[in-house]
Parts: C-alpha cells; sequence; structure tokens
C-alpha cells in the first residue's frame, strides 16, 4: 500500500489532483441526506482531515482519495476530496475499530475486541462466508448475528453501488444522488437502463446518462438510447422556454444528436407515445404564438402534423387554458360606481389625480373579471395598483397583492405601502411535499387578485395561480410585456394577451415627472428601436440618470466597472459600491460576463477575507451572493440577493443575511448560490437597484435583442450607466424578434372551448 506524504503529495500529471491515502480514524460531521463528510485519516505521515461527498464511511476503513488540498485559517490544512475508494479494513487494530465504529448494532467496544482476539484480520471474510462461526463468541446470539448481518449486507451493498459508479467514471457528487435516488438498487436499474438517470436524479441529464451508458458498452443505436434521447430533445427544448416541438423538428434534432435516421427515430417515437412518455397533438391549420405571430409553430409555417409535448406540458397548458375560460365565463358583476366617484375615493383615499386614461382604465377594471394592464415605465402601472386596490378595498371587497419574486414583491411593498407575497406563498407552498395548500378543493379567500411582473409569470405557475382562484374572484394581471420572457418554459402573459379573450390595457402616456428622467426617455426610445440619447453638457456639473461610456476593448471595460464602481459612482452620486450598485451583463462567459467580472469585483471590493471554495467557487466572507433556485425551506427565492456573512468550517455551515434575516446553508447547499456584484439581465428581472453598470458588447452578440437591452435599462432608479459598444446596441435595437417560444395557449382560449 502507498500512503502519501502531506508534504509531498502524489499528484496526477494530466489533472494536477493529489491523491492521500490512510484509515479512517474517525468521523467529525456526516450529513445523511448529502453524504457530506469530514473525517481524520491516519496516514504514513499522521493525521490528515479529509471532506466532501465521501458516501457512508466508518473507523479502520481504508480509504484512497483525489482532491486537493487547502488551509483552513482555523483548522490548518485539509484535504477536499473530488473522488474517494474504500477498502475494508486490513489489520486486527483496523477491523477491531471498525465492527465498534457503529455500523453494527449492539456491537460495542468489548464485543468488537473479542471477535477481533478470536478471528484477527480473518473476521471481515468469516462474517461475509462463514457468519455461523460468531457464534462461538460470547454475548452473540442467534438475533444479534441476524442483526450483524443485515448491517454487514447493507454496508456491502452501498460499498458495491459506489465501487460500480466510481468505476464507471461517476464523479462522488453525482455518485450520492444515484444512491440517494435507487439505494441498493442502483446497480441493478442502472444495468438495466442508464438513461434512467436523466428522469429519476436531479441535475443529472442526457448528456451524463449517455456518457455512463458509453462506458458500459451501451451501442450508440440501442432502442434505450434513441428513446431516452428523443425525450431529451423535448427537454432541451423546455429548458429554452418551449412546450412542444413539431414532430418534423424533433426527429430532425434526434437524427443529428444521436446519429440514426429519421424513419427509426419515427418508429421509436411511436413507441414512447404508446408508453405515455410523450403525447402527440394534431397542430391544428393556424398557430397563434404568444408574440402575435401566426403560423410559426414549426419550420414548415404552421398546420403541418403534430406537435410533440411532455405529458406534464400538455396537461397542464390545457388544464390553465380550460381554468381561464371557465374564469371568464362567469359574468362579472355590474360597475357599482361611477367615475365620478371614483376619482373622489382616489382623490380623498391616496391624494392622487387620476389622469382621464388612468380613470378610463380603472373603470374597466371594475367591470371585468380578468384584465391585463401593461405598460413601460413611468406610465402609473403603481399609481393604477394603488387606486385599484384602495377602490376595491372601499367597497368591502378583501384584497392581496402578489408577484413572482421575493424582490419583486418586496419592490411592490415599497412603493405601495401595502404588504405583498411571492405568488408561491400567496398560494401556500408546502416544500415537504411539492405540492400547494391552495388549488381548486381549497380556493385563495381574496375576493380581488392583483399580479404585478406578470410578464415573469411561466406557463406552470400561471396554472397554480388559476387553479387557485376563485371563479367569482377578480384576477388583474400587471405587467410590462416587452421585457424578457419568464425564466420557466412558456410565455403565460403574451399568451393570455394575444388569444383577445381577455381585456388588455396599454398604458403609453409617459408621465411629466418621468418624462424629466433619462432613464425613462431612453427606456421608451429602445422600445422603438430608437438610439439612445445622451444627457446634455453642462457646464456647472449637472449630474443626470443616465450616461453612455463607449468602450470596445474588453480588458479597458473591466478597469472602467471597477472604476465606477469603487470611486466614480459612489463620489459623484453618494451611494455605496456594494449595496447600491448593480452590474448586469447579458451573459455569464467572456471578459464581460457575470463570471469575470465577479472574480475582479470580488477581488477589488472583498479582498483577504475568509475564503470558502466549494464546486470550483471561491466565496468570501462579506461577499455579495445571490439564490439561483427556489427553496421554500429556507424562504430564499430565485434572485434574492444577500450577504454571506459567516464560515462555520468544523460544522460546514454559511450563513447568509437576506434583508436582516439570516440563513443558514450546509456546505453541500452553496450549490444554491452564485456571487452578485455582477448579474445576468435574466436575473435581475423583477428587481430594481439604485444604480446600474449595464455591460453591452459584441461578445454578446447571441443575446443581443431589443427586449434584454430595455429589460435591463428599467432595473436602474436612479442612475444607468451604459458601457459597451455603439454597435452592440445598434445590433440589439435591429432585434425585434424575441426568442420565439412554441406554445398553444393562445391558440386554446382563442378557440374558445372549455374543453380544448
Amino acid at each position: 500500500m502507498l500512503f502519501e506524504d502531506k508534504t509531498s503529495p502524489s499528484k496526477s500529471p494530466a489533472s494536477g489532483a493529489e491523491t492521500v491515502e490512510g484509515v479512517v480514524n474517525r468521523i467529525h460531521f456526516f450529513n445523511e441526506e448529502t453524504l457530506f463528510t469530514i473525517a481524520v485519516l491516519d496516514t504514513e505521515s499522521g493525521q490528515v482531515t479529509v471532506l466532501g461527498s465521501l458516501g457512508v464511511l466508518h473507523p479502520g476503513e481504508k480509504i484512497k482519495a483525489r482532491g486537493r488540498r487547502e488551509e483552513h485559517p482555523k483548522f490548518g490544512e485539509q484535504f477536499r476530496a473530488v473522488s474517494c475508494e474504500v477498502e475494508l479494513p486490513v489489520t486486527p487494530e483496523a477491523v477491531e475499530s471498525y465492527l465498534a465504529s457503529g455500523l453494527f448494532k449492539g456491537v460495542g467496544p468489548a464485543l468488537a475486541r473479542r471477535i477481533t482476539a478470536k478471528f484477527g484480520v480473518k473476521t471481515l471474510e468469516i462474517l461475509e462466508e462463514e457468519p455461523e462461526k460468531l457464534l462461538k463468541v460470547k454475548g452473540i446470539s442467534r438475533p444479534k448475528l441476524a442483526r450483524i448481518q443485515e448491517d454487514w449486507q447493507k454496508n456491502v451493498a452501498h460499498r458495491r453501488v459506489m465501487m460500480f459508479l466510481s468505476s464507471h467514471g461517476v464523479s462522488l457528487a453525482y455518485a450520492t444522488r444515484i444512491l440517494s435516488a435507487y439505494g441498493d438498487q442502483a446497480v441493478s436499474v442502472l444495468t438495466s437502463n442508464p438513461y434512467r438517470l436523466a428522469d429519476d436524479v436531479e441535475g443529472i441529464g442526457f448528456v451524463t446518462a449517455d456518457a455512463l451508458a458509453r462506458k458500459m458498452g451501451i451501442p450508440r443505436d440501442a432502442d434505450i438510447r434513441v428513446e431516452a434521447g428523443l425525450v431529451h430533445v423535448l427537454v432541451r427544448a423546455a429548458d429554452q422556454g418551449h412546450f412542444y416541438v413539431p414532430e418534423a423538428d424533433l426527429l430532425e434534432e434526434a437524427r443529428g444528436l444521436l446519429g440514426v435516421d429519421s424513419e427509426r427515430a419515427a418508429g421509436l417515437l411511436e413507441k414512447v407515445a404508446a408508453e405515455g412518455r410523450v403525447h402527440l397533438e394534431e397542430s391544428g391549420d393556424e398557430v397563434v404564438d404568444g408574440d402575435g405571430s401566426e403560423g410559426e409553430g414549426c419550420s414548415c409555417g404552421g398546420g403541418c402534423g403534430k406537435n410533440v409535448f411532455l405529458p406534464v406540458f400538455l396537461a397542464v397548458e390545457r388544464a390553465l387554458s380550460r381554468r381561464i375560460l371557465a374564469f371568464l365565463s362567469v359574468p362579472p358583476e355590474p360597475p357599482p360606481l361611477s367615475g365620478d366617484e371614483i376619482l373622489e375615493k382616489v382623490l380623498k383615499g391616496l391624494a392622487i389625480h387620476l389622469s382621464e386614461t388612468q380613470l378610463n382604465v380603472l373603470t374597466s377594471v371594475l367591470e371585468n373579471r380578468m384584465c391585463v394592464i401593461t405598460g413601460g415605465p413611468g406610465t402609473g402601472k403603481t399609481t393604477l395598483i394603488r387606486s385599484v386596490q384602495m377602490v376595491f378595498e372601499s367597497l368591502g371587497r378583501t384584497t392581496a397583492l402578489a408577484a413572482p419574486t421575493g424582490r419583486a414583491a418586496k419592490r411592490l411593498t415599497e412603493v405601495t405601502g401595502r404588504d405583498a407575497a411571492t405568488i408561491h406563498r400567496l398560494l401556500g407552498y408546502d416544500f415537504a411535499t411539492a405540492s400547494f395548500n391552495h388549488d381548486e378543493s381549497e380556493p385563495l379567500d381574496q375576493d380581488v387578485i392583483i399580479v404585478d411582473e406578470a410578464s415573469m409569470v411561466d406557463t406552470f405557475l400561471m396554472h397554480h395561480l388559476f387553479a387557485a382562484l376563485s371563479l367569482s374572484s377578480t384576477l388583474i394581471l400587471v405587467g410590462d410585456v416587452n421585457q424578457l420572457p419568464p425564466v420557466g418554459p412558456g410565455n403565460a402573459l403574451r399568451d393570455i394577451m394575444a388569444s383577445g379573450r381577455v381585456p388588455v390595457f396599454t398604458l403609453e402616456e409617459v408621465f411629466r415627472q418621468a418624462r424629466e428622467s433619462l432613464i425613462v426617455k431612453n427606456a421608451h426610445r429602445v422600445n422603438r428601436g430608437l438610439p439612445t440619447v445622451d444627457p446634455p453638457k453642462s457646464p456647472d456639473g449637472e449630474k443626470f440618470d443616465f450616461y453612455f461610456i463607449e468602450e470596445n476593448n474588453a480588458q479597458r471595460m473591466q478597469s472602467m466597472v471597477l472604476a465606477l464602481c469603487l470611486d466614480r459612482i459612489p463620489e459623484a452620486f453618494e451611494l455605496d459600491g456594494r449595496t447600491d450598485i448593480q452590474v448586469i451583463t447579458p451573459m455569464h462567459k467572456g471578459p464581460a460576463g457575470t463570471i469575470e467580472m465577479n472574480r475582479l469585483l470580488q477581488e477589488a471590493m472583498n479582498p483577504g477575507a475568509e475564503e470558502l471554495e466549494h464546486l470550483g467557487r471561491t466565496f468570501r466572507v462579506g461577499d455579495k451572493v445571490m439564490q439561483v433556485k427556489n427553496n421554500y425551506s429556507k424562504e430564499v427565492y430565485n434572485g434574492d440577493i444577500g450577504t454571506l456573512i459567516s464560515v462555520n468550517r468544523e460544522a460546514s455551515l454559511a450563513t447568509v443575511e437576506f434583508d436582516k434575516r439570516v440563513v443558514t446553508y450546509d456546505f453541500p447547499e452553496l450549490e444554491e448560490l452564485t456571487l452578485a456584484y455582477a448579474i445576468s439581465v435574466h436575473k435581475s428581472q423583477g428587481s430594481e437597484y439604485p444604480a446600474v453598470v449595464f455591460l453591452l458588447s459584441m461578445s454578446h452578440y447571441p443575446l443581443l435583442q431589443r427586449n434584454l437591452v430595455y429589460t435591463g435599462i428599467t432595473r436602474a432608479k436612479k442612475l444607468l450607466v451604459l458601457l459597451g459598444s455603439r454597435r452592440a446596441l445598434e445590433t440589439a435595437l435591429a432585434n425585434d424578434r424575441p426568442n420565439h417560444r412554441r406554445t398553444r395557449l393562445a391558440q386554446r382560449l382563442a378557440d374558445g372551448a372549455v374543453g380544448a
């Protein structure tokens, strides 16, 4: 056996990874869900602390771990493992420690000593092959032997699974998820069909499953591979926002992905459909999509065969259309107030003088069961929300304000002075059951539901919202339809508007105070495809809320971002560089992407702080971080921004403060966080920041479109600095065709059949 020296660890020439071998002395920490472990090893050169998703370890086991060393300011040198091989104990002392580790119920130190004294290093061999011999040891009865055998078999099964996965190149992080999903049956499940991973294990998709299948020798033209590939094309389309893929396009994509002819793929598609893994639906003669276009549901222009859905996508789209149509079928109550009475109520209750347009919209809202209010910045959407809520409540109707994200709900609370909740919280999401407490059987109590930032609501969440509405209630959707579409699949607000079934009120008048803002003016110009205007030259140093700094060189752009965030904006506008200024950019990769900008801003704004590295990312105490997935148990949501305030390495815990509320994360949960000095435009949706530095360069070419620039500009409240290339801006302005999303909700609503 080779034991690694702490001062001269072995390294792989290809990867630079180090290796350490030793016997487990003790376990400091173990998380049963994630299998994250901190263990102390006895090596030839002394004790080494090893941490990572190591699986279930026990004292006495010999392990070989690959990874790298890191220095902890309190606990000293540690070894962070990325892979781990486990062997059974090979010395009497190690066997005794192993037996007394707690793995075997009812076997304590004394009994472990007696067993080892009798059988020595052959103890585990006897336990596996001749367990009856253990009855000769004082204190072991047949019932106790049966329990020992049961615990032994569980451990052997676990070890067999981990060794199988390791031998096929599966990382520890994936191996622990697979073991959690399948338990002792993992080997048999994967041997029969490794492509099940893509369906059953979160975070593992077709590509990873296919790589495992290749190593297991499954042929490229195997039926299970082609079937999984067909489903993968649909999953990939869903990740891009689509609800379906036309059959012809699906077969063509599968041919390119899998290397099989379309005829064979078509035959297997029929098989997959017969098994209920996908659903096929006639495309119809005309496709009306969320952006109002016709005949673009597929590459041939519409009316060509069938569309292929994942089952849940078809079920949700049909259910949502039925619910909306049922909702609209209930006639509204007669308008209870005249225009003059509404004006009087709003003036008395809110001290607001409504414009003629706002009054007309408010009067119409009172006349409809459901409506959409849309408009750009400065057009009075917030004023209308406040007025609508006040008027309804003055009539004795209960109301609720909601938004799709935590930050959007917080902003709605700030601008209205009334409590607002996320849609998930409003519907009573139960993270334990992954379901909503409010649905058709238990509808919401409120008479009027007002949803702001509705353009961000994906079709699945819109489905749950409508399912929870009482058919006698009123729903008002408020949003800016010119912003980016939802992160999730579908384009619900656009589809509802395009259907022609729901009254849509578009606010176009920009009010005087807003007209004075260059942010507002340029947002509307961008929305019309016009170039932005620069502030006038001011000899007395007058400050404006919009500036364009032209810079085409990536390195100089990076330097300018640092200068703006650290010096120029804080000094000129008395803002805090870390909390008040948000850098946003279209992409993650590249010199002007979030990854590189976060690295530079972290080093400039938070140098020398205590570091923690996780999955290749470095966090520092004091860092600005963002939650990147909804975590309902912690009540933090995708897009929430906070500060990493402490790290406890001994307990493997990190704490983050979100709006004066402290949230604790196990180290494996840090995959839910990312640095937030710079974030993508998509992640900024639903939020506003005092100052925004918006990067726009030709390196962002794949994402340069008008609604992206419009969304970025409208994130700023007091100051917007657009830093980048005029050519990139012109390219984006010329691209007024948002990424097309294949949906049929608009057509189902337009058809008008409740059973559609």
